[in-house]
């Protein structure tokens, strides 16, 4: 079941937010079974701080991942600019996450498959590319909540007819 906790203009301080996130995180630790949680915002609004600190609150029954630590490597990026569209070598835009990897990442988690450890990938921006798997975070416990941030956690695809026209010459 999805449960959606929204903010009004009105409760937008950092304390007031971290407040009804730990009360609703709260609650969902007392479920039997691991529970995803997606923390959607605009660009620079927030949703790592607010991680760090769930994180701190929570300790390992939270795990926080980062949709931005699933964007695809450089190299398949280039391959997919040239075999799609140009607009796919620039991290960012739909098209640019390793959404495979992320859904078995998160299905192993969800089902507590954790074995020897899962490696979770970490995307350097300043390189435009994800780190050696060497430098990834090994997770060897199955976590009891799974916080997923990003701009675009939750958004729905458009339909293909939308998709039909350009909105601008870039595209």
């Amino acid at each position: 079941a999805i449960r959606k906790v929204e903010f009004k203009k009105t409760q937008m301080d950092r304390a007031s937010i971290l407040q009804k996130l730990v009360s609703h995180y709260e609650a969902l630790l007392n479920d039997t079974s691991c529970q995803l949680v997606g923390l959607a915002g605009g660009q620079g609004i927030g949703k790592s701080y607010l991680s760090h600190e769930l994180k701190v609150r929570f300790g390992d029954d939270l795990l926080v991942l980062s949709l931005d630590d699933f964007y695809l490597t450089k190299n398949a990026r280039e391959e997919l600019a040239v075999q799609v569209h140009p607009m796919l070598a620039t991290r960012g835009v739909p098209g640019t996450h390793d959404l495979d990897f992320l859904n078995h990442v998160l299905d192993r988690l969800m089902k507590g498959e954790v074995g020897d450890g899962i490696a979770l990938p970490q995307f350097i921006k300043a390189h435009d590319d994800r780190a050696s798997q060497a430098d990834w975070q090994l997770v060897t416990q199955p976590p009891k909540l799974i916080l997923l941030e990003g701009w675009c956690v939750g958004a729905q695809p458009q339909t293909e007819s939308a998709l039909a026209t350009p909105i601008n010459a870039l595209e």
